[in-house]
C-alpha cells in the first residue's frame, strides 16, 4: 500500500474518532447541563439541522486556528493590523528574539479583542529605542528644522523607550470619549487593561505600520518648561510627516485625544 495513502487513511480515522467523541461529549452536556424536559428536547431536535451547522462551523473555525502557524493565525484575525518581525525591513532580530516573539504572540481570543477594539499589533525593535533612535533610523518621517525639532533637548527624546523584541498593541485612534478633554478627563476614559504609551512607542507604531493617523493624541511622555506640565502629543500631517507637540495638561483642544495601548502578558 502507498505509504502516503496509509497515512492519509489513518489521519481520517483519527479525525472521525475525535469528532465522534466531540459529538458524544456535546450531547452529554446538553442532557446534563440543560436537563431538558420532553417538550424542550423535542424543540431542540426540531432544530437539528441548525444545531448541526452551528457545531460544524465552530469545530471548523477552531480546527483552522489550531492548524495555522502563530503568525498565520494573527494575520487571519488582524489582517493588515498585524506586523510580523520579518516585515520590519530596517531592523534585524536575533534568532533568540524571533523565537521569543513567536512564543509570546497573544492567543486567538486576545487577537480577536484587538481587532474588535481597533488595535494594531507590532513587535518592538531589536533593542530599546527612544525617539532619538527612531529619528536616526527613519528620518523621512520627521521635519528637519529647528522649530519642528524643539523636543530634541528634552529628557523624553532620548530616555522614553520602546521595549525591545516585545509585542506592542496600540489603538489606531484616540480613546473613545477622550477628544477635546484635558489630561485628567482623558485619563478617565482609558479602558481597563490599557495604558497610555510613551512618545517613542507611538512613533514606532506610526512609522512601522501603514495606517494614517489623521488625529492627534497625548502620550505618557512629559514636557516640563518649569511652569506647568504638558504631555507630549503626536500625529501625522497631510504630507505624512510627524507632528510632535506639547499641550498643557489643563488645556483642551477639540482635535486632541488620548493614545492607548493594550497590556499584554
Amino acid at each position: 500500500m502507498n505509504e502516503n495513502l496509509a497515512i492519509s487513511s489513518q489521519k481520517q480515522q483519527n479525525i472521525q474518532e475525535l469528532l465522534r467523541g466531540i459529538a458524544k461529549h456535546a450531547a452529554e452536556l446538553v442532557l446534563i447541563v440543560l436537563n431538558p424536559s420532553e417538550v424542550q428536547l423535542q424543540q431542540i431536535l426540531g432544530h437539528g439541522d441548525e444545531l448541526k451547522a452551528a457545531v460544524a462551523e465552530t469545530v471548523l473555525n477552531k480546527a483552522r486556528e489550531f492548524a495555522m502557524t502563530p503568525y498565520d493565525l494573527a494575520r487571519f484575525i488582524l489582517r493588515g493590523d498585524f506586523v510580523a518581525p520579518q516585515e520590519i525591513a530596517d531592523i534585524t532580530y536575533s534568532n533568540e528574539q524571533l523565537l521569543r516573539l513567536q512564543n509570546t504572540l497573544p492567543k486567538a481570543d486576545v487577537l480577536r479583542s484587538l481587532w474588535d477594539d481597533n488595535y494594531v499589533l507590532i513587535p518592538g525593535p531589536s533593542y530599546p529605542m527612544g525617539l532619538a533612535d527612531i529619528k536616526a533610523l527613519r528620518p523621512g518621517y520627521f521635519n528637519n528644522n529647528k522649530i519642528a525639532g524643539w523636543y530634541e533637548k528634552y529628557y523624553f527624546f532620548r530616555n522614553d523607550k520602546v521595549p525591545a523584541a516585545r509585542w506592542i498593541a496600540l489603538r489606531k485612534e484616540a480613546v473613545p470619549g477622550s477628544m477635546g478633554g484635558d489630561w485628567c478627563g482623558q485619563s478617565g476614559c482609558l479602558l481597563e487593561g490599557d495604558y497610555v504609551p510613551n512618545i517613542a512607542e507611538m512613533v514606532w507604531a506610526i512609522t512601522s505600520t501603514h495606517f494614517d493617523q489623521r488625529f492627534y493624541v497625548r502620550t505618557n511622555s512629559v514636557f516640563n518648561n518649569g511652569a506647568e506640565d504638558a504631555h507630549v502629543s503626536v500625529g501625522l500631517t497631510f504630507d505624512h510627516k510627524l507632528f510632535i507637540n506639547n499641550y498643557f495638561d489643563l488645556g483642551h483642544d477639540k482635535d486632541l485625544g488620548l493614545a492607548s495601548a493594550r497590556k499584554l502578558l
